[in-house]
């Protein structure tokens, strides 16, 4: 049979039009599969794929299903990929005809080693560009790079086969799409080969592409693990980009940030410099769960990473946190309350920052508890709260136990919304034997409400006298009731 086919193909008068021709497509999908075939006569091996392509839409649907195990058998190994890229266009054509068995049967456990026999790699390269194919937009062909989110334009061209015809009309990619969710959700793939074409879908503008993904992916994403390094790497290549590939689309990178926060594994050290440009893609966008998504993020980095990448990380997030915080006074108060969390837990894991001696990240933060117009007063509170938490565990230095003592008493003076705190500061940080501490405390009786219940807990006790610290001579008076003066 070979040997027919080959003497067909050698000799073909070009003037015989295909539709007169009985293609004997089977025979030639064998002789092109053939390796002896390709590496011998090259140029039968571009005859074989032009008539398979020209005739297997001729054949009855029964007959084309029958050639799925040959088409898809060694697929991964053509070295060349414009042969690769026509046979994965037939599948996408065949596929569109295939019902799978019905899920958990004997005959759908039994499909991948009827199709892949062990050619595990086929799986997986079929589901690597199964999962470019559902990043495919058609309108890349109206703009003049050509670029498509997630996909290098050597990706475009194979998927397209260099041109936009390929898919025209436009419904047919939305078709291809759906055919291969449908195929990828079969016995014939494993949970880990599905999972990422079914995420990616699962983003589409077109419900009737992205509602089946969407529960490919719920079923699929049980089993994947989130810690596997694989995976992890193959969510952060595709938030993120690399050379030649642009990131995905802001729906899908939104989706990747909320499972990376899922991940232990995506909080590795080596993981830094993509940690950092996922916050640098949060403060950048205008798009507002995209922005939640990554405060999310490097909240349960804060959370979950080791020291290694604390110590290093922390110092210029804080800062960026810092900058954006007092330059974008636009955003929501939700999302500058998960930026104050953040920075809280962050600069709490590194303790050397806040410490310094200027104390600038607390002070920063009295400062916006001070002259915030919004709604996160709580929530500054609430990393003020954090901080103090983690020095209190600390042996403070004289340097900055006096430096606090500074700080806390020009809070106390202005006061502002930050005199709770100040009270609260006090009443932890500084012992009753500091002078400043006892005469916040005073301060904070004398203010009555919630604030001289606060430093009542500080240990502070006052009868009819008050404990005044006088800055001119650093004496200490003991003043009578009745010469208190209120201002």
């Amino acid at each position: 049979m070979r040997f027919k086919v080959i003497a067909v193909c050698s000799h073909v008068n070009t003037r015989i039009k295909p539709s007169n021709l009985r293609l004997p497509v089977p025979a030639l999908l064998e002789q092109f599969k053939d390796p002896a075939i390709g590496s011998t006569y090259p140029l039968i091996r571009n005859f074989d794929l032009m008539y398979i392509t020209t005739g297997i839409d001729r054949l009855p649907v029964s007959e084309r299903l029958e050639l799925l195990p040959t088409l898809v058998r060694d697929i991964s190994k053509h070295s060349n990929d414009h042969h690769q890229g026509t046979l994965f266009n037939v599948l996408l054509h065949l596929q569109q005809h295939f019902v799978p068995p019905p899920r958990g049967s004997e005959e759908d456990t039994a499909l991948r080693e009827k199709l892949f026999r062990d050619g595990v790699q086929d799986a997986e390269w079929l589901a690597g560009w199964f999962a470019k194919l559902m990043l495919l937009n058609l309108n890349i062909f109206t703009q003049e790079d050509k670029s498509c989110p997630g996909l290098s334009a050597a990706d475009v061209d194979f998927l397209t086969l260099g041109k936009k015809g390929t898919f025209i009309p436009t419904s047919m990619l939305a078709d291809a799409k759906v055919a291969a969710l449908k195929f990828l959700a079969s016995g014939a793939f494993m949970d880990r080969e599905r999972y990422l074409a079914a995420l990616i879908a699962s983003t589409d503008t077109n419900s009737a592409v992205a509602d089946p993904a969407d529960d490919i992916f719920k079923r699929s994403v049980v089993t994947v693990s989130l810690d596997d390094e694989g995976v992890v790497g193959e969510l952060y290549r595709l938030l993120l980009g690399r050379p030649g590939v642009p990131p995905a689309k802001l729906t899908l990178q939104t989706k990747i940030i909320g499972l990376l926060s899922k991940s232990r594994k995506a909080t590795e050290e080596i993981r830094k410099g993509e940690i950092e440009a996922i916050l640098t893609l949060g403060l950048e966008t205008t798009y507002p769960r995209l922005r939640q998504a990554v405060f999310s993020f490097m909240t349960w980095v804060s959370r979950m990473a080791d020291d290694g990448l604390t110590n290093t990380l922390a110092p210029s997030v804080v800062e960026k946190l810092r900058y954006w915080l007092l330059s974008d006074p636009t955003a929501s108060d939700e999302v500058r309350g998960y930026a104050y969390e953040t920075l809280a837990l962050l600069a709490s894991r590194c303790i050397y920052i806040l410490l310094e001696p200027e104390l600038d990240i607390i002070r920063f933060l009295f400062r916006q508890l001070r002259d915030d117009k919004g709604g996160v007063a709580v929530s500054i509170e609430g990393a003020l709260g954090v901080i103090l938490t983690k020095i209190a565990r600390e042996k403070l230095e004289e340097s900055v136990k006096t430096a606090l003592e500074t700080m806390l008493l020009d809070v106390m003076v202005q006061e502002n919304r930050g005199v709770g705190q100040a009270v609260k500061w006090a009443g932890r940080l500084l012992g009753f034997g500091s002078v400043v501490g006892r005469w916040i405390g005073a301060l904070a009786v004398g203010m009555g409400g919630t604030t001289a219940e606060e430093g009542g807990k500080g240990g502070y006790s006052f009868s009819i006298q008050l404990i005044a610290f006088c800055p001119t001579n650093s004496l200490l008076k003991i003043l009578p009731m009745n010469e208190w003066v209120w201002s």
